[in-house]
């Protein structure tokens, strides 16, 4: 296979995981968001920002990786370790965003 479409393999798999991914926590990032922020605008741009990282950061990621030697399956499983290891900095890096946020709220007073 050819560097390409060794890339482009890899690509589409770190992509297809970032799609995932954001269609999983999307619904309730928006939720909590929601409480968080007070209004749905709000939310609705918090929420479409962390979806762009979550698809952007590891395409970005993939872009970097060298290509190595070896067969194809080994070179797309080294695209891939890269790409998912940025897409879960990010999700951590969102998620102590998240959690910093919570902490430095005010709490409600019974």
């Amino acid at each position: 296979m050819s560097d390409e479409a060794v890339f482009l393999v890899g690509a589409a798999l770190t992509l297809a995981a970032s799609l995932a991914a954001v269609w999983f926590l999307r619904r309730h990032l928006r939720n909590v968001l929601a409480d968080l922020t007070g209004t749905e605008a709000r939310a609705a741009f918090w929420v479409a920002f962390a979806s762009l990282l979550l698809v952007i950061i590891p395409l970005i990621v993939a872009m970097f990786v060298p290509r190595g030697d070896g067969p194809d399956f080994f070179q797309v499983t080294a695209l891939l370790r890269w790409s998912l290891t940025g897409l879960v900095v990010t999700l951590v890096s969102c998620g102590f965003v998240l959690i910093v946020f919570v902490l430095s709220r005010p709490r409600d007073r019974p």
